[in-house]
């Protein structure tokens, strides 16, 4: 702020010296019965410099707090968190449990819905089976999360832990049951008690 203060106001205040001089070698050069005359002169002289000074300070002053305005905004815009990249519908293009691969077959008539406030439903075609809530941590390393299950019927809420993370437009989980040691790593070796999931962006819901 120094720099431009000093780039735009240096050229007026030069302006200013320049003509402050001049007017006062006026007075001192003018005859008595034009002292009058020349102080009038000398005035308005500096009074036009004293106006244009002012003039440039107010507009330095509206830049510079348009910019103090504006800086902090962009600053300050947050990048969209994980939460609301998840927002949508999402193809299950793979899960592995315990080593052994699930069906593709039965896979691709599976989807998930993450919703802006944290909720999301496993679907069957268009037949809800599973529905929970969830909670992300993104400053751990990898990222991990929290979820629980919506118990219905005889089927009892469970809780889940895990960790995740994002890839373009592929999300995977790895997950274990509630009271097993969280997945350190991507992968659901045999007799682990671990679930990995890939899901892929739906290009249509």
């Amino acid at each position: 702020m120094g720099n431009a203060f000093t780039i735009i106001m240096n050229p007026a205040m030069q302006i200013e010296q320049e003509q402050t001089l001049t007017a006062e070698a006026h007075l001192r050069t003018a005859g008595s019965t034009n002292r009058f005359k020349s102080r009038i002169i000398c005035w308005e002289r500096m009074s036009g410099v004293y106006l244009r000074v002012q003039f440039l300070s107010i507009m330095l002053g509206v830049l510079l707090i348009r910019a103090a305005g504006m800086g902090p905004t962009l600053a300050q815009t947050p990048a969209p968190d994980d939460r609301a990249i998840s927002v949508g519908h999402w193809d299950v293009a793979a899960v592995e449990m315990n080593g052994r691969p699930i069906d593709p077959e039965l896979l691709a008539m599976l989807h998930v819905l993450y919703r802006a406030d944290g909720s999301w439903a496993v679907l069957f075609k268009s037949l809800t089976v599973a529905e929970g809530t969830s909670t992300n941590r993104e400053d751990a390393a990898p990222k991990t999360f929290e979820m629980t299950t919506l118990g219905s019927g005889s089927i009892k809420p469970s809780r889940y832990t895990g960790i995740y993370k994002h890839e373009g437009d592929t999300r995977v989980l790895c997950l274990v049951p509630d009271g097993k040691p969280r997945p350190a790593d991507f992968t659901a070796p045999r007799r682990s008690g671990r679930t990995l999931v890939t899901l892929r962006r739906a290009t249509e819901p």
